[in-house]
């Protein structure tokens, strides 16, 4: 196992997201309300002294907006949990071109690496100011205009090379020994997360990178493409897919499933919820392939393929993110927190958070960065295996 793959940290799994509407206005004393009265009016008061206080005698002006974000940040942060996050006005702009594949960048989908102190690139899209740089898949990027990653989360990292359209990020990079600096001109960056071809063995081949901005308007265009190119069979790879949202993902189920669950939700009451597909499917031979980058809603779509015997999964265990976020917009919808609300469930009552699913093949690839794939290689055996006996 190359040790690219080992450093896939927890926080390239920031999404799987459903998205939630809050009426009104959430303000701080909302956020506090699952207290006792009397907790809040206690907890109310001493936040209260501490900002006078701090206003009164502090050695420097601070603005209350300020304060009040790292108030906040303070009680996410409490929940110890690195799921759930709380975006200021900045962030919380940047969050929502995420989920719309679109933001001002250098065009790169990469994975933490909390050991070294920087991100994994583990893709580099097509037409992005990246691919016409020195930056390579494998490389770890470990600082930006002078300043280490080191002490960095991932948010702080991915803000850090992120900025204005135009202006020029200077990112050092870690390739094996040797480390250097790649100046970049960020550019708007539409990401698209679907790609697709037909082989020349009459397979289909469908990447999808996450599940989110066009990935379903993506899936649709290949499905229809593989149709009309008359495909034996589809290879789905899943590998280093973060997740994405519910929505999306369970739209795409839909389509290669038969009537029944597709995921099962559970809150901390207890209370159960679940999301079914139709009896409508394309019945194409399929097989997908994963890794331990392919979280969230990639683990949600190998385990229900799983569950309906419907594809052989191939690969190496899974990240295991096995719970669902929450969006809540505040106040005047200018901020937001990721929350998580539930945990989630495979078709046949299955966990998958803190373990991953576990393939039908395991098989490991030690370098993806060069031409031998033995993931695909397996594949493209067991496809071609089933459509024989589908023939016969």
């Amino acid at each position: 196992m190359n040790e690219k793959k080992h450093r896939v940290g927890w926080a390239i799994v920031i999404t799987f997201i459903v998205t939630a509407v809050v009426v009104g206005i959430f303000t701080f004393a909302l956020t506090i309300a699952l207290t006792s009265a009397d907790q809040e009016e206690t907890l109310t008061d001493e936040m209260n002294s501490v900002k006078a206080l701090i206003n009164q005698t502090y050695y420097k002006e601070v603005d209350d907006d300020v304060l009040m974000d790292g108030a906040i940040h303070g009680m996410v942060d409490a929940l110890d949990d690195p799921y759930s996050v709380y975006y200021d006005q900045a962030e919380w702009t940047e969050f929502k071109k995420d989920q719309a594949g679109e933001y001002s960048g250098i065009g790169v989908q990469v994975s933490f690496d909390e050991e070294i102190g920087g991100v994994v690139v583990n893709r580099i899209f097509e037409g992005s100011p990246a691919a016409s740089s020195d930056i390579k898949i494998g490389d770890i990027l470990i600082g930006a205009d002078g300043e280490s990653f080191k002490d960095y989360d991932y948010q702080e990292i991915i803000n850090a090379i992120r900025g204005e359209e135009g202006t020029t990020v200077v990112v050092e990079v870690k390739r094996g020994d040797e480390t250097f600096d790649v100046s970049i001109v960020r550019q708007t960056v539409v990401a698209d997360q679907t790609y697709y071809t037909m082989r020349e063995d009459g397979l289909g081949y469908l990447e999808l990178y996450s599940f989110t901005g066009n990935a379903l308007e993506g899936f649709n265009e290949a499905k229809d493409y593989f149709i009309a190119n008359n495909a034996k069979g589809v290879i789905i790879d899943l590998r280093y897919n973060p997740g994405g949202d519910l929505g999306i993902v369970t739209n795409i189920l839909d389509e290669l499933l038969p009537e029944g669950k597709l995921i099962i939700t559970r809150d901390r009451d207890g209370n159960e919820s679940s999301i079914s597909s139709d009896s409508s499917m394309w019945d194409i031979p399929i097989v997908v392939l994963v890794n331990d980058g392919s979280a969230s809603a990639s683990e949600l779509f190998s385990i229900a393929i799983q569950d309906y015997d419907r594809g052989s999964i191939i690969g190496i265990t899974t990240y295991g993110k096995g719970v669902v976020q929450s969006i809540l917009p505040l106040g005047d919808g200018n901020t937001g927190v990721k929350l998580t609300t539930s945990e989630y469930f495979s078709p046949l009552g299955r966990s998958i958070n803190g373990t991953g699913v576990t393939p039908d093949y395991f098989v490991e690839d030690p370098d993806l960065t060069d031409d031998l794939d033995p993931q695909m290689d397996k594949a493209v055996e067991l496809l071609n295996t089933e459509i024989a006996a589908l023939q016969q």
